[in-house]
């Protein structure tokens, strides 16, 4: 509420008494102005495998995080284009698919897979146990893709020249991200791969300078276990509740200090015993 004070003369000004005649007088006027103040919201959008796709807790904190209290703050809003078992060229399709919609205060998240990965039709069917050959390609995505899209001899298929096109791609998916235009872009590594090392990372992305997040994920059960083939991991993004807030706090101050992010301290270790009740 605000209030304004005019003042007015009534009269006239007599020169010979040098006095005037009259009154002065005030008008007062008062107004009310009521209007809700709404944040406006941007996007933190997410791309990658496991490690992102829904539901993915600690990406939900970011989203929260990055927001400010105030009431003239913003507000941030989750978008997922992550795909669990995914491969680069499936993240990068989605990318290409959607950084026109990037706005200039948007984040954008990407979870970096294995370079060992194919983008077939298994990576949105088979959601539980996958049983590897060799290149970690599963046995069943080699018979799917010789059923349904004529793939054959996939199993034969040279390992070098799948690491080095993935590689590249990789490579060239980080070029572009250092190119855009918005508030943010975090990179995180996966997995350990000689591919991280490849390329020296523009100096204006978030990125996962050390460690990667399998290791963050392999070591929270107590001695060894590996869930690629112990079954179904009932962990949302392979992380236990304990862990989401901790990585979550680890972005959240990446981007707010444009730091890079470092994965191999901070994190809850030996936190279950495999096959207790999670």
């Amino acid at each position: 509420m605000y209030s304004i004070w005019n003042s007015y003369v009534m009269g006239v000004y007599d020169q010979t008494e040098k006095r005037f005649h009259g009154k002065i007088g005030q008008v007062v006027m008062k107004k009310d102005i009521s209007f809700e103040l709404t944040p406006k919201k941007h996007k933190l959008w997410a791309y990658g495998d496991s490690f992102a796709a829904q539901p993915a807790p600690w990406l939900d904190m970011v989203t929260k995080g990055l927001g400010d209290k105030n009431p003239l703050g913003v507000e941030y809003l989750h978008v997922n284009h992550a795909w669990p078992g995914s491969s680069l060229d499936y993240t990068s399709v989605q990318i290409n698919k959607t950084m026109g919609l990037w706005e200039k205060q948007d984040v954008v998240v990407v979870c970096l897979t294995e370079v060992l990965r194919i983008w077939e039709r298994w990576e949105h069917k088979d959601h539980g146990t996958k049983h590897f050959r060799g290149r970690h390609i599963p046995e069943s995505a080699i018979l799917d893709m010789k059923d349904s899209k004529g793939s054959k001899g996939l199993e034969d298929m040279p390992l070098q020249p799948t690491i080095q096109i993935n590689t590249a791609l990789r490579n060239h998916l980080i070029r572009v991200l250092s190119y855009a235009d918005v508030r943010a872009v975090v990179v995180l590594d996966g997995f350990k791969n000689k591919a991280n090392s490849s390329i020296t990372i523009p100096s204006n992305l978030i990125y996962s300078e050390k460690g990667y997040l399998m290791e963050v994920s392999i070591k929270e059960p107590e001695g060894q276990f590996r869930f690629s083939t112990g079954g179904p991991d009932w962990r949302k993004s392979h992380l236990s509740d304990v862990n989401h807030p901790i990585l979550a706090e680890k972005v959240i101050t990446g981007i707010k200090e444009k730091a890079p992010i470092d994965l191999t301290f901070g994190f809850e270790r030996d936190i279950f015993r495999v096959g207790e009740e999670k």
